[in-house]
């Protein structure tokens, strides 16, 4: 691996800045999910052996003695939260990737070194006292954006924990945001990039919960109905794509240095697709996918879009009628691809293009056509 992101380890001893070794991993995930969404298994072949080396380089990091991981991050300290669980996301990630190229004992192996880590955060790092996880080891009082959001993302938090962590993250309320770390100051610049991580994070709780959750509805309310909409509403200095930095106050940070157009900005526009609309592939390139709408996203009732996919588009869309408490969902599937339908909660009945099925699902289900359309109004079994 590089000594730091961008550097030729020829020129340390000239000058030597600060490595970003979490900036690594976030490039392995992004290999991975090209791969998730594109299947594109020639390129997986020709670049395998490269990210494969890229995956063994991050292997050294995890510390023997605290089983975290250790290192130079932009996202958090050494033996903390957030590189600990971003690894702990990343590895599973290849792990998949691994077996799609037949290496299974690679994928089983770099599971297992994933669950010792995942194992050590929950051991070390989660605190009782302030219903989250703390930003490292060294910092036992101190909590961030990113640990809350890297501990849901990579599964580390289980639910109690999760809805846990997001209630907390509520001390961190800064203007139009978070502060990014509980010890930044009031006037810090807040940061699009990991508030990016959070909305993922408190989506994804969202999308899988049967009820309405106060605490990931405040975070989800909070990003888009004040942070993304100051970058776009601010005449002088929109450009349409995130800024590096905002004040608290919805002017750009940083001052004249700001990026204006800043990379791995693509937050929030791949979570509305993915979970306010909610088209996610189950299999690379669309294969199987599923259609599971967050349904219970705070200030919204309604989603349409187009999905592309290897096989053809997918368009969806859902509306909720809180009256009636029932949803209607309309997608078209493309040929060669295997789709479901999914709610996480209980349904009394349900309507098929017209057909009328009375059901009694905890968890409802439904497989969609390949090469069909279809028309599905779910009811609910309690008000949501």
């Amino acid at each position: 691996m590089s000594p730091a992101l961008g550097q030729s380890s020829k020129y340390t001893s000239i000058y030597n800045s600060a490595g970003l070794q979490d900036y690594q991993m976030i490039f392995l995930n992004a290999f991975a999910r090209y791969y998730r969404d594109f299947g594109n298994k020639a390129f997986l072949e020709k670049y395998w052996s490269k990210v494969k080396v890229g995956v063994e380089a991050i292997l050294p990091l995890v510390d023997s003695s605290s089983g975290l991981v250790s290192g130079s991050f932009f996202l958090g300290d050494s033996n903390g939260t957030a590189a600990s669980s971003l690894f702990v996301y990343s590895l599973n990630q290849m792990s998949q990737i691994a077996e799609e190229v037949g290496e299974n004992d690679t994928a089983s192996s770099w599971r297992s070194i994933a669950a010792g880590v995942h194992k050590s955060i929950n051991e070390k790092l989660w605190s009782e006292k302030l219903g989250t996880y703390i930003d490292s080891t060294s910092t036992r009082n101190q909590t961030s954006l990113a640990s809350t959001a890297w501990a849901i993302l990579a599964n580390v938090a289980n639910t109690t924990q999760a809805e846990s962590a997001l209630a907390a993250i509520s001390s961190l309320r800064n203007g139009i945001g978070y502060k990014t770390k509980s010890n930044a100051q009031s006037d810090a610049e807040l940061a699009p990039f990991i508030s990016g991580f959070l909305l993922e994070a408190a989506l994804q709780h969202s999308q899988a919960s049967a009820s309405h959750n106060s605490s990931s509805s405040a975070v989800i309310s909070t990003l888009l109905s004040h942070l993304w909409p100051a970058m776009i509403t601010n005449e002088e200095y929109s450009t349409g794509t995130a800024w590096e930095y905002v004040f608290p106050d919805g002017r750009p940070g940083l001052d004249l240095y700001t990026s204006h157009a800043h990379p791995w900005g693509a937050a929030p526009t791949f979570a509305l697709t993915e979970y306010v609309l909610g088209i996610q592939p189950s299999s690379p390139g669309f294969s199987k996918w599923n259609f599971q709408p967050a349904v219970l996203t705070p200030d919204v009732s309604w989603a349409k879009g187009k999905v592309p996919t290897p096989h053809g588009s997918i368009d969806a869309s859902w509306k909720l009628n809180r009256q009636k408490n029932e949803i209607k969902m309309e997608v078209c599937s493309p040929m060669g691809t295997n789709g479901t339908i999914r709610l996480p909660f209980a349904v009394s009945s349900y309507e098929l293009d017209g057909t009328q099925h009375a059901v009694d699902f905890d968890n409802f289900e439904l497989k969609v056509k390949a090469g069909k359309c279809s028309s599905v109004t779910v009811s609910f079994a309690k008000t949501l």
